[in-house]
């Protein structure tokens, strides 16, 4: 189970309630993998910082096309920026 579309680095606290409610699933068997998809850096560093998150749905592709980066520009720098975040899960 996914919360989905995640962009300000604060979604942790914004979407404590689901989040809550996806933990409690989980322990009820209801869903096995609790996760998320970021589309920003800030978002995905929180993702990745957090103990929650199982699953992390990440915008990366070799032809750098929507990939988000430091700069918001979407080229091929953004892998760059991403796999040093992803390296820390």
């Amino acid at each position: 189970m996914l919360v989905h579309i995640q962009y300000r680095e604060n979604w942790l606290e914004t979407w404590k309630q689901a989040l809550d409610d996806f933990s409690a699933a989980q322990e009820k068997k209801w869903i096995r993998s609790r996760g998320v998809s970021c589309h920003s850096l800030p978002a995905l560093r929180a993702g990745v910082a957090a103990d929650w998150t199982q699953v992390h749905l990440v915008r990366v592709n070799p032809q750098g096309i929507r990939i988000d980066s430091e700069q918001q520009i979407q080229d091929t720098n953004g892998v760059n920026d991403i796999q040093p975040v992803l390296a820390a899960t």
